[in-house]
């Protein structure tokens, strides 16, 4: 038994007091630089997708103001607006006020959405073609081992969705009317002559 105790008291002394506290010196940074890193890379992912998101929603949403004048809350239609596009707005088109609509919307849309990053510079730009909607954006990560390992570059970038205009019952319209007040003249059966070989892609 005597044997024994001193076997246990001689391993004792043998072993280094603090040795565990080093050991967690090392490996507690390691460890928490991995769950940092796990943390922000899913809040930088879980941005990416909702400015995505929210961008191709407000694409969608120009679509309907390109067919109709907005209000101010860019949710409901003008009516009493509607009978002041002509029907040669779509040729000298002017969206200025949809685009200051839709580009503080967007800004507004993402102010409460967003958890480590920034957006500025919001540009919606509606064409009688063409959508584009583009926004500055800024990831916000104080720690630096955890900038580096997701990469400088990428927390700052500008976000860009285009979306083309679907109007074709519109456009058929406007087609039918042009076409009957210009047919009869050598410039109006030339030009639609040409509007037709463009529809039926270069025939």
């Amino acid at each position: 038994m005597d044997r024994i105790r001193y076997a246990i008291r001689g391993i004792c002394r043998n072993v280094q007091r603090g040795s565990i506290t080093v050991e967690m010196s090392m490996v507690f940074p390691i460890v928490m630089f991995v769950t940092f890193s796990i943390i922000y890379a899913g809040m930088y992912l879980h941005d990416y997708l909702v400015i995505h998101q929210t961008m191709d929603e407000i694409a969608l949403e120009c679509n309907i103001a390109v067919k109709y004048p907005m209000e101010f809350d860019g949710e409901h239609i003008s009516y009493a607006h509607i009978n002041d596009r002509g029907i040669f707005f779509f040729i000298d088109s002017d969206y200025s006020n949809e685009n200051n609509i839709y580009s503080n919307r967007l800004i507004d849309t993402l102010a409460d959405q967003l958890l480590i990053t920034k957006v500025t510079q919001p540009k919606v730009d509606i064409t009688c073609t063409q959508i584009t909607v583009s926004i500055e954006c800024n990831v916000v990560i104080p720690i630096a081992p955890v900038r580096i390992l997701l990469g400088e570059d990428r927390l700052n970038y500008k976000q860009t969705s285009k979306a083309e205009v679907f109007y074709p019952t519109d456009f058929v319209r406007k087609f039918t009317v042009l076409s009957s007040l210009a047919e009869g003249t050598e410039i109006g059966d030339e030009s639609i002559r040409k509007l037709r070989d463009i529809i039926r892609g270069g025939e």
